[in-house]
């Protein structure tokens, strides 16, 4: 992970401290998404997830969603994803 930070780093003409606070996420068509850098799961289900990224939540919504590979920094779901987007607070996900 110290690389990819160090290539943001690079890339992004930031220092490597200002990188550690740089959320990346990287979809394949809508198959599955890889973010690196979450701080903590908030909500999981088959049909919405809901992480805590630095100073915002990043929440997937989708179709039978579920994690195929989760490490203390990077999360790879896979699924039906339907969107992917940064919220400052998302209200509690309830089942309708």
């Amino acid at each position: 992970m110290i690389n990819f930070l160090k290539e943001i780093a690079d890339v992004a003409n930031l220092p490597l401290e200002e990188a550690n606070r740089v959320v990346a996420v990287t979809m394949l068509s809508n198959r599955a998404v890889m973010i690196n850098n979450y701080k903590k799961i908030l909500t999981y289900n088959d049909s919405h997830v809901v992480l805590k990224v630095v100073d915002d939540e990043l929440v997937v919504d989708g179709k039978d969603i579920a994690i195929k590979q989760l490490t203390k920094q990077d999360i790879y779901l896979v699924g039906d994803i339907a969107r992917v987007y940064f919220a400052k607070e998302v209200k509690k996900y309830e089942d309708a």
